[in-house]
């Protein structure tokens, strides 16, 4: 169910969670058979794969009932025929290290690159070295990380480029469970030595602390680090006061920390808004928020082309985004119209102005240079609202972002 639900959430994990799921299910099938145990257990891998298939399932199902094709917009070839012809090149073998290490907040460092390679051949080694005390975990461990450094091979193969280095996040979170077996048996002690445990995940934390790719939260992260090291400070004592001080202190500052995550999620909003997007951007969008703040009523944006529209909602209950057809057919989908480009084959001014009007829109905001495809007349929409002033009010713009109001 949880591997089913892995390749439902986004189309990443939707290549790399049936071929790990399949490949381990074909190991405990050939162990089984091995042990002479398959036909005990035969029903539980049937079950396994059923309850994988309806898990994702129920989530490409509506893709599926409208388009024909689960996948879509994806052609899977020989099976669905029915969706978009867009360019898929895959990460090239010489450009995996610029793609995935790189000074990008969506990437990683050179440090915990190389932590996540070492890991897998740190696991290997040391269920190896330790065979002879328990066969069968070292065994389960050996394939297990095989089958994961195989599956993201397999998905860097076929998956593309285009997705950025955030591809590798599904495997990396996988492979983040060979950790904990891996210490067990690189440091069998472990687990029976306190003050060693403390050293281990203070070293974790702080491995993870300067390995992080953003330190926009760098004041929440050394709050956290004070926190946690409060909590270390108990191993070191026996004594019931000392450590009913050290617990006060640490429930006092774990409170602190609380009210600090809800600080630093009001604002990081406004912060991340103002660093991280274009000027023009940052000052339509609280245009639009001191609005909702003046009049408590939900705003409607028409967007086109906006990779930001999470920040025309967010704070604003009831706020909407849509985009707006253009086309006779009055419809986004591709596969209502005979062909894609078709979707930008515009009807005149007055219908679409109708469509804002009567869907209650009291925005419209465009952006010109967002990466993705947005096929023909990408400018269309702002070419009419330049021509309609009276329709139109312009707030904020550069020569890529425009904003307007809406007045019928």
């Amino acid at each position: 169910v949880a591997m089913g639900l892995c390749a439902a959430v986004k189309y990443s994990g939707l290549v790399l969670a049936p071929v790990i799921t399949l490949l381990l299910i074909i190991f405990f099938i050939f162990y089984d058979v091995k042990q002479k145990e398959f036909t005990k257990r035969w029903k539980n891998y049937l079950t396994a794969i059923i309850c994988a298939i309806i898990s994702a399932g129920v989530f490409y199902l509506p893709n599926y009932l409208k388009t024909g094709n689960p996948f879509y917009p994806v052609k899977i070839p020989f099976l669905f025929s029915n969706g978009v012809e867009f360019e898929r090149s895959t990460v090239e073998f010489t450009a995996i290290k610029d793609l995935f290490v790189n000074n990008s907040a969506w990437s990683m460092s050179v440090c915990s690159a190389l932590f996540f390679l070492l890991l897998p051949l740190a696991t290997l080694f040391a269920a190896w070295k330790n065979r002879c005390k328990d066969t069968k975990l070292a065994q389960l461990l050996t394939a297990l990380t095989v089958i994961l450094v195989l599956s993201e091979i397999i998905m860097l193969l076929i998956y593309p480029a285009a997705t950025q280095a955030r591809q590798v996040i599904p495997y990396l979170m996988a492979l983040s469970t060979l950790l904990a077996p891996a210490l067990y048996y690189l440091l069998p002690q472990l687990a029976e030595n306190g003050k060693k445990s403390v050293f281990i995940a203070s070293a974790i934390l702080f491995f993870c602390f300067f390995t992080a790719s953003s330190h926009y939260h760098i004041k929440y992260s050394m709050l956290a680090l004070g926190v946690s090291a409060a909590a270390y400070i108990l191993a070191f004592f026996n004594r019931p006061k000392a450590r009913f001080a050290v617990n006060t202190i640490l429930a006092a500052a774990a409170a602190f920390m609380l009210f600090f995550c809800w600080y630093i999620r009001w604002a990081a909003t406004d912060m991340l808004l103002n660093e991280r997007t274009a000027p023009a951007i940052a000052r339509g969008i609280n245009t639009m928020r001191s609005t909702y703040k003046q009049s408590r009523k939900p705003l409607k944006t028409a967007a086109c082309g906006t990779w930001f529209n999470y920040y025309m909602m967010l704070d604003m209950p009831g706020s909407q985004v849509h985009c707006v057809p253009v086309n006779a057919e009055n419809t986004l989908s591709a596969h209502k119209v005979s062909e894609v480009k078709k979707l930008r084959e515009p009807v005149e001014y007055a219908v679409w102005f109708e469509r804002l009007k009567k869907g209650g829109y009291t925005h419209l905001v465009i952006q010109l240079d967002s990466h993705q495809d947005y096929g023909a007349n990408r400018d269309l929409e702002l070419k009419w609202a330049l021509e309609h002033p009276e329709n139109f009010i312009l707030f904020s713009n550069d020569k890529n972002n425009y904003f307007f109001i809406i007045k019928y």
